[in-house]
């Protein structure tokens, strides 16, 4: 058997339990992450409206949140947000920010350290690699918590797109994925002004 693979099934029944109180924890405490989220999407809706004044045919379509994955290597675990037309892989036709949960990363160092512990019962030697690639398991796991709170802030998001000056498409089409990789759609929803 792989090692990388004998690594990873020494922490499976960590990592089931540390979802498990993780999205208990986010579920309980979303409100503290919606600040953050709301102040973001302020300066997005901000910045594509300016973007709208001077050209009349610019109309969102897209709203995206992306993993970097260079933010795994750097230790910054910032995601992206960002609004764009329907051309959502040119720069001029899309406006960013980066985006920290703190909530969801916060505690990382420490579970690293509960992770080692655990592997070292049965592994008398562990390289920086190793301990690296248990660590982006980790932050995969982060990730997909991090998409599922997503998926339950774009409700008030819409409330913010409709209530403001932006110009949108009929449709409004939510993406997640890694950054400039193929996103998939999270929701997508009628953008019609009653």
């Amino acid at each position: 058997m792989n090692r990388c693979n004998e690594l990873e099934e020494c922490i499976e029944e960590y990592r089931k339990v540390r979802i498990e109180k993780k999205s208990d924890y986010l579920a309980n405490n979303l409100t503290s992450m919606e600040t953050l989220f709301y102040e973001k999407l302020e300066l997005l809706v901000k910045e594509q409206t300016s973007l709208q004044e001077s050209e009349t045919e610019r109309e969102v379509k897209y709203f995206y949140l992306c993993r970097l994955m260079s933010s795994e290597y750097t230790e910054s675990y910032e995601s992206v947000l960002g609004l764009s037309t329907q051309m959502l892989y040119l720069d001029e036709q899309k406006s960013q920010v980066y985006w920290f949960p703190h909530l969801i990363y916060k505690n990382i160092q420490m579970d690293m350290k509960e992770v080692e512990q655990i592997v070292r019962k049965k592994f008398l030697r562990l390289e920086a690699s190793e301990l690296f690639y248990l660590k982006r398991k980790l932050l995969g796991d982060d990730w997909n918590l991090l998409q599922k709170c997503f998926s339950d802030l774009i409700k008030g998001a819409m409330e913010v797109f409709m209530n403001r000056s932006l110009k949108l498409e009929k449709e409004l089409v939510v993406l997640s994925g890694n950054y400039m990789d193929h996103l998939q759609i999270v929701w997508h929803g009628d953008t019609e002004r009653r």
